[in-house]
């Protein structure tokens, strides 16, 4: 029989698992292809940095107009073929008009770090609860729950050794342990760590309810662990 805590654990994980997913944001998956019926305005496109995507357009462009070339680039190399490249961190505007000068789309470009090959070595490194990554406008957010505060630390350590590679430096908040580099300028990332301890929560737990058994015993002249325990009898 499985105790009612464990349960209760067991459903915490798979609801926050799932709430995680539902949250992450829908990462291109490099290519999209585009009907003569769709109406696609402000569309968001997530891309990784170096990352590209491959956009089928329902009749030929004439031109295109990328808000800020500096994070993304957009290139027509035929009349209906369109590639997306995320270039630097940050967001940007595409748009897109036929040879009659009417729109045929339009895309809000996200460029976020890609965290793809971050999530897969936290969940091999991190094996007593579930710990997620995601990129929210610039900063890192470790979601999930873990076993204890060193497996936290554990998580935002290798966060923080991975993420060096996107950002000149990095700032730390939340409940983990550990700190983050000094670096400055517009790609700074902050990592905010939202991990629950699920082990600290059973310890404080047991510690109230000890606390209060042994109130109840003071009040009224009783022992209790002799009464409802392993002992022979009421203890007064």
């Amino acid at each position: 029989m499985i105790a009612p805590a464990r349960i209760d654990a067991a459903l915490l994980a798979a609801v926050l698992a799932a709430a995680t997913l539902l949250a992450a944001p829908a990462w291109a998956q490099g290519y999209l292809q585009l009907s003569a019926g769709d109406e696609v305005r402000n569309r968001p496109i997530y891309l990784g940095v170096d990352k590209s995507m491959v956009i089928e357009l329902p009749r030929a462009a004439g031109d295109v107009l990328v808000s800020n070339p500096a994070i993304a680039d957009a290139v027509l190399r035929t009349s209906r073929r369109l590639y997306l490249i995320g270039v630097k961190l940050g967001q940007a505007n595409v748009f897109l008009f036929d040879t009659a000068g009417e729109e045929i789309a339009s895309f809000d470009i996200y460029v976020e770090a890609d965290l793809t090959a971050l999530n897969q070595l936290l969940a091999e490194a991190i094996t007593d609860g579930y710990v997620r990554a995601d990129a929210m406008n610039g900063n890192i957010v470790l979601r999930g729950q873990v076993a204890s505060a060193s497996s936290s630390a554990r998580a935002q350590e290798i966060t923080v050794g991975m993420l060096q590679g996107f950002s000149a430096g990095t700032e730390t908040e939340g409940g983990g342990e550990g700190g983050g580099g000094g670096g400055g300028g517009s790609e700074e990332k902050r990592l905010v760590n939202l991990l629950t301890i699920t082990g600290e929560e059973q310890v404080a737990l047991k510690v109230t309810i000890a606390e209060v058994e042994r109130e109840v015993s003071k009040q009224l002249g009783i022992n209790l662990t002799a009464a409802f325990g392993d002992g022979d009898g009421f203890g007064f």
